[in-house]
């Protein structure tokens, strides 16, 4: 019921028995995207009596927050439950540049269309939500828990775009454009797990998991387009004026069933089935005004409804074992997808269904003095949103609009790692080698229409393989300061189909990132970060080098429950996103940037975060693993 961030919060340091970085997880977990696992391995007994957390922050963008954590564990009962609030608003700014070339298949004559667009704009994000869960052992062998939540969340985002049409022929254009979008929705979510272990035998063990969520929410998505001078100034407002609203509501379900079984010390057996069922709809109203501006009036014959199906059928099996100092698992997971798509009044129906099969390997040997060898290989997929699938479009501004697809399919990968680490103390290095297949890319197209609109959408164009080598080092020469570079350089290999048939990029990439820590005597941690990512080719262009600096301090008051802290974020204005993206006869280039250095202050009080009863004594634990926490990062 918690996110990753709060989960690691709520967990004492001293509760912690080891933490596992899976960046090739098995077939045991969900195969979708490409994150990790952190799997928090904590020890028995330490997470007993009550705890509390406290957070709250405030930023410059502006944005604030708070959120309250808590916790109680005792004897067969326990409860975890939190409220949390967070509003963020972000001002940004953004030139883009479409170049397009027209060639009149009669005449033979050629004409360039260039439109400039300059916008300005806010990004809002807000959420609030509460959750709680119970946790009741019934034996010392079977455990139940039941939890609930709910949420609402707002994303907006409002801006004005000043847009400068040239054409060779007639001439040059000004307009103004003011687009607003906001959504608004709440989500409510339940879930029941049960675990049985067997023979009292930790490692024999039966659990059922299921959860229930359901979402309920509008769109609203407007935009104005008035004429202007070319000192954009408003001279007459367009017949461009339009509004659609979508109301979205849906339901998800899950429910996972595992089993495991030891069969000798050294060796085990894992087997799951999982099933998932999304249910989305969307019902489309599109409204217009007159030139005067009037009362907003419903295009009545553009009423449609939209219905999004999806069920998965999983199921995996997975061995576990130990030959002498070297740690293996293998592991298969077969999943049948059974996707569509349907509209109400055009009779629009997409059906699409697929197998795939995701196998999962790894092994790792330790040697001695810390020296460790480790080989993993993992299939993925990337399933498009539903928001790439419903068919509705939504309008940028006058001139740009975006336009889902119901017919975008999957993008599968394959990942194959080889890496090398040493420890010594609390120092470590690591060295990872790594080969990515990513197949079946989903990337952005754009087509301009007849009527000069262009049109933005998402296809499956591309093929993409990195290859390279990372370098992680974590130094602490003294308890007082640690330094922890890493570096990753690697090749990178693009190749298009469809529209993008023929087409082959390639580039020698690099990024870098560094955090260093100082603790001063008085308890002050002062921390300095930054990351570059260098210029990186995509099948439909290329992506721009990205870099920037933060800084933060933490000081501790009260013997550690309290902490005020302060991060300065990009010290020197310089992340952006920019980029030149190819789309049949149309160049774009891009530039986005955020406006400014944010200044963030933060406060958070813990309360009985050591495991402390009611005397003051500390809860007595046998050191071996009494539980665990996995999370996505």
């Amino acid at each position: 019921m918690l996110s990753g961030t709060d989960a690691l919060n709520q967990i004492p340091a001293n509760a912690i028995d080891k933490i596992e970085i899976i960046t090739n997880p098995s077939v045991k977990y969900d195969p979708d995207g490409t994150a990790g696992i952190i799997n928090v391995l904590t020890k028995k007994g330490k997470l007993k009596g009550h705890s509390l957390i406290v957070n709250t922050n405030i930023s410059s963008s502006p944005a604030y927050g708070a959120d309250v954590i808590y916790s109680y564990r005792k004897d067969k009962l326990g409860f975890t439950g939190s409220i949390n609030y967070r509003d963020i608003k972000m001002d940004f700014n953004s030139y883009t540049k479409y170049s397009t070339e027209f060639s009149d298949s009669i005449t033979g004559i050629t004409s360039d269309s260039v439109k400039v667009v300059d916008r300005e704009g806010l990004f809002q994000f807000a959420t609030s939500s509460a959750k709680g869960k119970f946790e009741y052992s019934i034996t010392e062998s079977n455990k139940i828990s039941v939890g609930a939540g709910i949420r609402n969340f707002l994303f907006s985002r409002e801006f004005e775009s000043r847009i400068n049409d040239h054409y060779s022929t007639p001439g040059q254009t000004y307009e103004r454009s003011t687009n607003g979008f906001n959504t608004n929705p709440t989500s409510i979510e339940l879930l029941f797990s049960d675990e049985q272990i067997f023979n009292d035998n930790k490692k024999h063990k039966l659990s059922l998991d299921f959860s229930w969520q359901t979402n309920d929410g509008k769109e609203n998505d407007f935009v104005e387009v008035y004429n202007s001078n070319p000192l954009w100034q408003e001279v007459s407002l367009s017949d461009t004026l339009q509004k659609a609203i979508i109301h979205e509501y849906g339901q998800r379900t899950r429910a996972e069933l595992n089993y495991q079984l030891p069969v000798t010390e050294n060796l085990s057996l894992e087997a799951g089935y999982t099933l998932r069922i999304d249910l989305n709809t969307q019902e489309y109203s599109q409204f217009y005004t007159d030139e005067l501006g009037g009362s907003w009036l419903k295009y009545n014959n553009l009423d449609d409804k939209s219905e999004y199906k999806r069920n998965i059928n999983a199921g995996w099996a997975l061995v576990k074992g130990k030959a002498g100092d070297l740690n293996y698992s293998f592991g298969i997971r077969g999943e049948y997808t059974d996707r569509q798509v349907e509209t109400e009044n055009d009779t629009f129906r997409f059906d699409y269904d697929y197998m795939g099969w995701y196998p999962s390997a790894a092994l790792s040997k330790e040697f001695e003095g810390g020296h460790v060898l480790q080989a993993s290989y993992s299939s993925r997929i990337q399933r498009p949103r539903h928001h790439y699938l419903n068919p509705f479009p939504h309008l940028d501004d006058g001139n740009i609009a975006y336009q889902p697809n119901p017919r975008l399919e999957p993008e599968y990968s394959s990942s194959l790692e080889l890496n090398y680490q040493k420890s010594w103390g609390p120092s470590f290095i690591a060295i990872e080698t790594f080969y990515r297949d990513t197949r079946n890319e989903m990337d952005r197209v754009f087509q301009r229409r007849d009527d000069d609109v262009l049109v933005r959408t998402i296809v499956n164009q591309g093929h993409e393989i990195k290859s390279g080598v990372e370098v992680n080092v974590n130094y602490m020469p003294v308890k007082w300061f640690s330094i922890n570079p890493a570096v990753s350089i690697y090749r990178t290999n693009v190749e298009g189909k469809d529209i993008y048939a023929g087409r082959t990029s390639s580039s020698n990439d690099w990024e870098f990132n560094l955090v260093s820590n100082i603790i001063l005597p008085t308890k002050t941690r002062l921390q300095l970060s930054g990351e570059y990512e260098s210029p990186n080719v995509e099948v439909d262009g290329k992506r721009e080098e990205s870099y920037w600096v933060a800084a933060a301090a933490r000081q501790e008051f009260f013997n550690r429950k309290l902490s005020v802290s302060l991060m300065v974020r990009d010290i020197f204005g310089t992340r952006k996103r920019e980029g030149v993206t190819y789309s049949n006869n149309t160049v774009i280039y891009s530039k986005m940037q955020r406006d400014g250095t944010i200044f963030t202050l933060s406060l958070s009080l813990k309360l009985n975060q050591n495991g402390e009863n009611k005397r003051g004594e500390r809860s007595r634990g046998s050191g071996d693993n009494g539980g665990n926490m996995e999370m996505d990062f």
